[in-house]
């Protein structure tokens, strides 16, 4: 990384807290620093000053690694000697000075190392290899101090700060280290600087006819062998527009160059913008060694997709994606991403009460901090993308000219004794661990908490091919965790064979710069160019956010011939899913495609939900061929097959998803949603059922996933019909219809409490709060209208007055979200200064299907003036946007078409103007699907999938089941 703090370390951030505690970790720290002291006075070349910088900067590093390690024993001990009447002071604030006291004495540690075994070797090992580290690192200042100034372009002259690393700490404690010196400021690093030195010769090779302050370029370095000296790279925003291009076309280079060379691990931190160059300023993780995938149990077509994303540019970690791993769920901290504006909060343990003896360790939410890759304050990444695409595709095919002349691999050889790392966890697991091993339960019984330890790693291990198994390489991690470092895996990229901790070795001998050469040849070069253009969607938050376009509205529009019209788009748009699939031998298929999950969008192999998963892609499939069979639809070649295989993936992906529930034990529960969640994978097996496709295997693949709703409903902080908790009702009701069984109505009156018991009442309103939206929020699919659509739903179900009230109240906020003077309902995102919006996920459209059921609440005559508004507000603002059915024409033509029909439709709208409308915007312009135009998604909800469903309801005699109303 470039610098020792751009952010608190993934390993200390779990138990970061305020330095509360700080004083009593004298008995440790003073003396490390006389021991330091003896070892700088044997160092001649480093003056009385300097010694005292070296020696200032090791006692802030220690104080705040150890405070990290060790705020928890201390949290339990004052509070234990509260309650054992331990101390006398009068008051909290009293108390806990006299803590501090005590604690800071050898006699008070000598009683700790008592109760927990483990932990005085442990702090100790922590304190002697601190202390070793930064000696080390003076001895070889003093040592190349000289050589700095050919870095540094002046010469170096005394030392004047140094910032130790508050990043990860590998091999003994060692980190990256800044140098503030007379002459200017230097990084350290302790490591074969060597890779970066390749590689900024193999840049100038490749790239030798660009302007060299135009050339995409690495620090320079100074290598001495076992450690070396790097450039600092002084962030710059762009100065111009012409400058903003060249930034991304260059962002481009890099990802045509890292495709090549394997790279990994370009995070946020690893690259600085510069003006019109993104610099990468850690690249020892390059040459990623090609590991077999390892059968998944969930389907042959979802292997192949998971092994095609691994070799993919996705492993660069250029391209946004949100992270997975508790404690950072949701951020993005690509290279290319890290938005500001789009990232989540995160929570970190922190001490609550500090300064008194009832201080306690709690949760704070912190904004992310924002590392230095972009060249500009506000990023508009989508209006660049056509850059980015251009520098990749204008470098990847100079490279395959370059092998086409057999002048590639030469290139590549001085790269074969180059030092390489591997990175094959996430720093986020090991920070969870590390986290886990030194929790004073842990320390109390350090044998259980390695054994569980090892068990968390050998299971991540079965699943993920890329990751450790080895008991003993597993048992040297533990380690070096035990010890508070992140495990390190490093080799020479023409040797392969990885050194692990511990001495250990991993993998077995390998020439990674010819295998990545290999495999860099026979690369899917279209898959690259979908992932660059799709990852997009990643880098932003908001499921409804979509570019600056144009209108694709048709005002006028004729309405000849519309039956072949629509037959025609119908059969049109599903072409692309027969041509698009990635097929397995066992029957299953999938697609690669930008995927909404739990954490945000990611680019993947779909998952098994409606929205833009199996579920949907089977739905439309049943519903097509049920209207060829009626003579409402134009035959497909290859349908059939089709729907068998999505059908075949989403039974083999719910029974591999059974076996690991049953024997993982507790595992990360699915969200309970009606479009993302299991309420929406019940609903979809019964629609199956119930439009043909699958026999009475249907109802017991919709019981069984209803199993693993009640943990589910446990966990749910979203609440809304798209993902929380709501969503789950129309799936357990349907599911209680078919069945009868008591359980399944149970589990939807569970959903229907949790609910009730979220929600923040005032004035007769409720509404529902959450991280995103600490307000509430409205409309059908995240907001009121849809919760309180669901509980009216329950109450007709089990006669639950309580039911019945919650939806009053619910509809009571949607209520009091309408705008007299827009005619609509207020939209509380606030986007781009919006007021009022028409989407279904937010606004006119979605509520205006939910209070088509609202009669039971506000009476026929309101049900019908707010469905008139609705459509009003549709029809004035929110046609020709895009098409597609979350946020576009497909679920507002839904909407237009139904007021139409009840004589509430505004002047103009029919049933067949509307169709006419959206078939010649289709017809003008192609389907529009916001910001997945030029990538394929098979999305129910956000691709073409949700237009086709729709031009199939939209025949008179269809009796296809409504997805935007379930």
């Amino acid at each position: 990384m470039q610098s020792p703090n751009p952010s608190p370390s993934a390993a200390d951030t779990a138990d970061a807290a305020a330095p509360d505690f700080v004083p009593s970790l004298s008995p440790w720290i003073a003396p490390a620093i006389g021991r330091l002291q003896e070892d700088l006075r044997a160092i001649d070349d480093l003056s009385a000053g300097e010694r005292s910088v070296i020696a200032e900067a090791l006692r802030q590093h220690l104080q705040q690694q150890l405070h990290a390690k060790l705020a928890r024993v201390l949290v339990m001990d004052i509070n234990a000697a509260r309650v054992q009447g331990r101390l006398q002071a009068p008051s909290p604030e009293g108390r806990w000075d006299e803590y501090l006291a005590l604690a800071a004495t050898d006699a008070h540690w000598a009683r700790l190392g008592e109760q927990y075994p483990t932990l005085l070797a442990r702090v100790r090992w922590i304190v002697d290899h601190k202390v070793g580290f930064v000696a080390t690192l003076a001895r070889h200042f003093a040592q190349d101090r000289a050589l700095l100034a050919g870095l540094l372009g002046a010469a170096p002259g005394e030392l004047k700060a140094l910032e130790l690393a508050k990043g990860d700490s590998h091999n003994g404690g060692a980190g990256v280290a800044l140098l503030r010196l007379e002459g200017g400021t230097a990084v350290y690093k302790p490591r074969p600087l060597n890779t970066d030195q390749a590689l900024a010769d193999f840049l100038q090779q490749v790239l030798a006819d660009e302007p060299v302050a135009q050339r995409v370029r690495v620090p320079a370095v100074l290598d001495r062998g076992d450690h070396g000296w790097s450039e600092f790279i002084v962030h710059r925003h762009a100065a111009d527009e012409r400058e903003l291009q060249l930034f991304y076309r260059n962002m481009g280079h890099w990802l045509a160059i890292m495709r090549l060379l394997g790279g990994t691990d370009f995070h946020g931190e690893n690259v600085i913008a510069q003006g019109c160059l993104p610099i990468i300023v850690d690249c020892e993780t390059l040459f990623c060694p090609r590991i077999e995938i390892k059968p998944s149990g969930f389907g042959d077509a979802i292997d192949r997709a998971d092994e095609a994303m691994f070799a993919s540019l996705m492993k660069t970690g250029l391209l946004p994606g949100r992270g997975a791993s508790l404690g950072w769920r949701g951020v993005d901290n690509s290279g290319m991403g890290s938005i500001r504006q789009q990232q989540p909060k995160i929570s970190i343990p922190a001490l609550v009460d500090g300064g008194r003896d009832t201080v306690r360790i709690g949760q704070a939410l912190v904004e992310v901090e924002i590392a230095k890759n972009h060249p500009c304050e506000t990023p508009s990444l989508e209006r660049y993308w056509g850059q980015v695409l251009e520098g990749y595709d204008s470098l990847t095919a100079r490279l395959i000219q370059l092998h086409a002349q057999g002048r590639l691999a030469p290139l590549l050889q001085p790269f074969k004794p180059c030092h390489i790392r591997l990175v094959p966890r996430a720093t986020e697991v090991y920070a969870e661990l590390i986290r886990m091993l030194w929790h004073p339960i842990s320390l109390a019984d350090e044998a259980q908490a390695r054994q569980r330890a090892a068990g968390l790693l050998a299971r991540a291990a079965a699943l993920i091919s890329t990751t450790p198994s080895d008991p003993v390489v597993i048992q040297a991690e533990i380690d070096d965790m035990l010890r508070g470092d992140v495990p390190y895996f490093h080799s020479t990229a023409g040797h392969g064979r990885m050194s692990g901790p511990g001495g250990t070795q991993w993998l077995p001998e390998n020439d990674l710069v010819e295998q990545c050469l290999q495999a860099w040849s026979a690369s899917d070069q279209r898959l690259d160019r979908d992932i660059i253009k799709a990852s997009l969607l990643s880098a932003y938050l908001n499921d409804g956010w979509m570019p600056t376009e144009r209108s694709f509205r048709v005002h006028t529009a004729s309405q000849q011939d519309l039956e072949p019209r629509r037959q025609t788009w119908a059969r049109r748009l599903l072409v692309p899913f027969l041509q698009n699939g990635i097929r397995g031998e066992d029957g299953t298929v999938t697609w690669i495609s930008p995927t909404l999950g739990p954490t945000g969008w990611g680019i993947q192999a779909i998952d098994q939900n409606l929205y833009g998963g199996n579920a949907g892609v089977a739905l439309l499939l049943a519903a097509y061929q049920r209207e060829v069979a009626q003579g409402r639809a134009l035959p497909l070649t290859g349908a059939d097959e089709l729907l068998a295989a999505v059908i075949e993936t989403m039974r083999k992906g719910l029974y591999r998803q059974v076996e690991l529930q049953r024997s993982a034990g507790k595992v990360r529960p699915h969200q309970p949603g009606g479009y993302l969640g299991i309420g929406s994978q019940i609903w979809g097996w019964l629609q199956l059922e119930a439009l043909g496709a699958v026999g009475a295997e249907a109802v017991e693949c919709a019981a069984l996933t209803a199993e693993y709703m009640q943990g589910s409903l446990e966990a749910d902080q979203t609440y809304d019909l798209l993902a929380g908790a709501a969503g789950a009702i129309p799936g357990l009701l349907l599911l209680h219809r078919r069945t009868q069984q008591a359980a399944h109505l149970a589990l939807a009156i569970a959903a229907g409490d949790h609910l009730l018991k979220a929600a923040k009442r005032e004035g007769g309103r409720a509404c529902w709060p959450t991280a995103a939206a600490p307000e509430g929020m409205g409309g059908f699919g995240h907001g009121s209208c849809g919760i309180g659509w669901a509980l009216l739903k329950l109450h007709e179900a089990c006669g639950e007055p309580r039911f019945l009230q919650g939806a009053q109240e619910a509809l009571a906020f949607e209520e009091s979200l309408f705008d007299e003077a827009d005619q609509n309902w207020r939209d509380l995102r606030h986007l781009d200064g919006v007021n009022c919006s028409t989407a279904w996920c937010h606004g006119a459209v979605g509520n205006g299907l939910g209070y088509l059921d609202f009669t039971a609440l506000i009476g026929e005559d309101r049900v019908r003036e707010r469905v008139h508004q609705a459509a009003g507000a549709t029809f004035r603002q929110g046609l020709g946007w895009n098409h597609c059915a979350c946020h576009g024409d497909a679920s507002a033509l839904e909407l237009l078409q139904e007021a139409a029909d009840r004589g509430l439709a505004p002047p103009g709208v029919s049933r067949d103007a509307e169709l006419a409308r959206l078939l010649a915007s289709l017809e003008q312009h192609g389907s529009r699907c916001g910001i997945t135009n030029d990538v394929f998604s098979p999305s129910l909800m956000t691709g073409p999938g949700g237009i086709a469903y729709q031009l199939l309801r939209a025949h008179p005699q269809a009796r296809l089941p409504s997805f935007v109303r379930p």
